[in-house]
């Protein structure tokens, strides 16, 4: 887990709400010009992760 985006990262996980102190746009702007680079980065709903956790735990 990392709380900076880079190209070491293969998943960003982005929520519905934040602080105040949140850069959720400067995240995704820059996963998005990483991926334009190359990089392998999925960008997934915070909704969808948990979702999938559950759905892996129960299986």
């Amino acid at each position: 887990m990392s709380k900076t985006v880079n190209k070491k990262i293969n998943i960003l996980i982005v929520g519905g709400e934040g602080s105040s102190n949140w850069s959720y746009g400067a995240k995704v702007k820059k996963v998005k010009e990483l991926i334009e680079k190359g990089s392998k980065i999925d960008i997934i709903s915070e909704q969808i992760y948990i979702s999938n956790l559950k759905f892996n735990i129960e299986a």
